[in-house]
């Protein structure tokens, strides 16, 4: 299937070893693709690593005023978040 879809670009994340593509494997099978993909790793682990892998993903696929107009947007909403904050804020731990 992957064949036929015939993919330009293949985007997969270096982050969580159990969800993760094996990186050599992903390798391998751009590899054996005719002709084979470009290949991208989004690692972001905070905000400025998300605007980063925003950009990223943005310059493969040739958007990147859409990309810039979604973290300036994204960016004003975070600041407005912060204006908002009031002095006793509940104490929050998400895990994944």
């Amino acid at each position: 299937q992957l064949r036929a879809l015939a993919p330009d670009l293949i985007i997969t994340q270096g982050l969580c070893d159990v969800c993760a593509v094996i990186d050599g494997e992903v390798h391998r099978l751009a590899e054996a693709l005719a002709p084979p993909p470009r290949l991208l790793s989004l690692t972001a682990t905070d905000l400025a690593g998300i605007w980063q892998d925003i950009r990223a993903v943005a310059a493969a696929i040739g958007c990147q005023a859409a990309a810039e107009t979604l973290i300036t947007e994204h960016q004003a909403r975070l600041v407005a978040l912060a204006e908002r904050r009031t002095a006793t804020q509940p104490r929050v731990v998400c895990i994944e």
